[in-house]
This record gives C-alpha cells, sequence and structure tokens, in this order.
C-alpha cells in the first residue's frame, strides 16, 4: 500500500448490542478521526459536545439529531446519505428511529489538540 492511503471498510464493523450505542474508532489519524457509531432503534446519544468540527454521515438507518444553542435547540431528521457539520463546541444528540449506522468525522483528531498543550 503507498504511504499516506488509508482504506477503511465499514460493513465488517456493523453490530449492534441490546444495551446502548456501539462506537468504534475507524480511522485515528493527528489530522482526523472517524467513529462509527450503531444504533438499535430507540436507541440514543444523550447531549455532548466535541472540541473540534465535526461532520456526521448517516450511513444506514433514520435519526434524529438535536443541535443546542444558546438555549435554542433544533431537530434534524436525517435518512442515509445526509450529513450535518457542526463548528466545535456545539451540543448534539442523537436518536434512532431504525437500526442504524452514524459515521462521525472530527477534525482535526481531537488528541492532536491534547499533544499541543
Amino acid at each position: 500500500m503507498a504511504d499516506g492511503i488509508l482504506l477503511t471498510d465499514v460493513q465488517p464493523n456493523i453490530e449492534f448490542r441490546e444495551t446502548g450505542a456501539l462506537f468504534k474508532t475507524l480511522i485515528d489519524t493527528p489530522a482526523l478521526k472517524v467513529v462509527m457509531i450503531n444504533l438499535k432503534k430507540g436507541q440514543r446519544v444523550d447531549w455532548h459536545r466535541a472540541n473540534v468540527q465535526i461532520s456526521v454521515f448517516v450511513e444506514r438507518g433514520v435519526i434524529q439529531f438535536g443541535v443546542r444553542e444558546d438555549g435554542a435547540e433544533e431537530t434534524h431528521r436525517m435518512l442515509p446519505g445526509m450529513s450535518i457539520t457542526l463548528k466545535a463546541n456545539l451540543d448534539h444528540n442523537l436518536s434512532a428511529e431504525q437500526d442504524s449506522v452514524v459515521l462521525v468525522y472530527k477534525t482535526p483528531n481531537p488528541q492532536s489538540l491534547l499533544r499541543l498543550e
């Protein structure tokens, strides 16, 4: 394989558990972290925030994606193929209407910020 190329296959990493969302790191470089979140219907990820910009892509299923800023909340119904990008430190949550697979792209990798401190 050539230097500087990362090839990732999402399909073998798709599995669900009954007790809550399953998080799997697919790519972990200083410039990018990609995390796959697998949720069964009805499961959720509670309000939280990332200290870097994130893009969220729905690979499979349907989710409700909530965003909260300055006390105002909005929810987006996201279908396969849809994505949303958030600035750093913006509160967000998600819940699955169906069994769902979501990819979260964090740029830069939050761990790279810790290395700079």
